[in-house]
């Protein structure tokens, strides 16, 4: 009994310290919560005890990030989920979104290429249309449009 209430303490010890710093998230069931320690991301249950981040929980933790518009943040989020599943379209898609919003619209296509070739939905052809357009690649712009119409 000493023992769980001292690792509960030590896991709230952390959680404070790491909330006063704003390096920790808290899931809106406050059941889980996510530390940040350096570019990793510890999953830590109200228990106290470590559980591996899944690619699910990463993107959650990216659309976050997102919402409270840091950035940085997110990106790192979304590159350890695409390190974890690469062949997801979805997470390069996420990552376009960011790369987007930071105006680091090269990096922006580079995801966004890469989440057409894994998964060619029309949609995702005319943003990277609209994208190549405001890079003055009008060329290839045209090309997607007409991918995008095909598909």
């Amino acid at each position: 009994m000493i023992g769980q209430l001292g690792r509960n303490l030590a896991a709230l010890a952390l959680v404070f310290v790491l909330r006063l710093t704003n390096q920790v998230s808290l899931c809106p069931a406050a059941t889980v919560i996510f530390c940040y320690v350096g570019a990793t991301i510890i999953d830590v249950t109200e228990a106290g005890e470590e559980r591996a981040m899944t690619p699910g929980k990463l993107r959650s933790l990216g659309e976050t990030a997102m919402m409270e518009r840091k950035y940085n943040d997110a990106v790192s989020l979304y590159r350890q989920a695409i390190d974890m599943e690469p062949e997801n379209a979805r997470n390069w898609y996420q990552l376009y979104n960011v790369h987007k919003r930071m105006r680091s619209l090269n990096d922006a296509l580079t995801d966004l290429t890469k989440a057409v070739e894994l998964e060619p939905k029309p949609a995702w052809r005319v943003l990277k249309g609209k994208l190549l357009m405001n890079l003055g690649q009008c060329d290839q712009a045209a090309l997607e449009f007409s991918l995008a119409n095909k598909d």
